[in-house]
């Protein structure tokens, strides 16, 4: 029959391999992360997928000049000539970031020397251009003066 200290360390030794495992699993999760990769436009997040049955995984440079680890997606970088592999930070001198301004404004497209300059951009309202809490999400506000534009004009061609 067990002793009590037995079965504590038992136990202490189920948790401590149950916390390794999921951190392995979270680390693999990140490794190997499905897009939607930061910085892309939503209609072009299929060509941000890895290369098909590629382990480690692998992606393609949207020039095609070059095959990548996918985890060099957006590591600070810019391996790709075309600068796509960074489309989330400011590496590639000539990229671009998609900001999907959510809550109210539409999708605008800014130069990636923008991103995490520590400036809110108007053009990026929702602050996703910069590391999260520098911006507030101002969309809701920054579109309703364009939004309210829109509407009086459609009200002024009704009458």
């Amino acid at each position: 029959m067990p002793t009590t200290r037995q079965i504590r360390r038992q136990c202490l030794i189920i948790v401590f391999l149950v916390v390794v495992v999921n951190l392995a699993l979270v680390e693999y999760r990140r490794r190997t992360r499905p897009y939607p990769v930061l910085g892309v436009n939503p209609a072009q997040h299929s060509l941000y997928a890895p290369v098909a049955r590629s382990s480690p995984p692998m992606w393609r440079c949207l020039d095609s000049s070059k095959v990548i680890q996918y985890d060099a997606v957006n590591d600070d970088y810019c391996d790709c000539a075309d600068g796509s592999d960074e489309p989330g930070t400011s590496a590639c001198r000539d990229g671009t970031f998609f900001c999907l301004n959510d809550g109210g404004d539409t999708g605008r497209r800014i130069p990636s020397y923008s991103v995490s300059d520590g400036l809110c951009e108007p053009d990026c309202c929702d602050g996703s251009d910069e590391p999260l809490g520098v911006c507030p999400n101002t969309c809701s506000t920054h579109g309703l003066p364009q939004r309210d534009s829109q509407l009086q004009g459609a009200f002024q061609k009704d009458t």
